[in-house]
C-alpha cells in the first residue's frame, strides 16, 4: 500500500463544474451560429443561382420566381433544396 506524503489540494487544481458546464455550453452556441449562418449563406448562393434562370426553365424545374423569392427572405436553419421540393411538391406543375 503506497503511502502518500502531501494531501491532494482540491481547490486549487479543479475548475468548478459550473464553469466547465459554462464554457461548453458557449461553445454548443457559437458553433449553432456559425453552422446557421454557413446553411444561411449557401441557401441565398442557391436561390441567386435559380433566379438567374428564366422562366421557362424554371416552369420545367416545377417552381416559380415568386415562391422563390418568398424562401430567399426566410432565415433559419434549413436546407433550400427541401424547402423547393415541398414548394413544388404541394403546388404541383403547372405545364400550360
Amino acid at each position: 500500500m503506497a503511502v502518500t506524503l502531501f494531501k491532494k489540494s482540491t481547490s486549487l487544481n479543479t475548475k468548478p463544474a459550473t464553469f466547465t458546464r459554462l464554457i461548453s455550453d458557449l461553445w454548443a452556441t457559437l458553433g449553432n451560429k456559425l453552422q446557421h449562418m454557413h446553411q444561411n449563406k449557401k441557401n441565398r448562393e442557391t436561390y441567386t443561382l435559380l433566379l438567374q434562370n428564366d422562366d421557362y426553365l424554371l416552369r420545367d424545374i416545377g417552381v416559380s420566381r415568386e415562391g422563390i423569392r418568398a424562401l430567399h427572405g426566410k432565415t433559419g436553419q434549413f436546407d433550400a433544396g427541401c424547402e423547393l421540393e415541398k414548394i413544388r411538391a404541394t403546388a404541383g406543375r403547372n405545364l400550360n
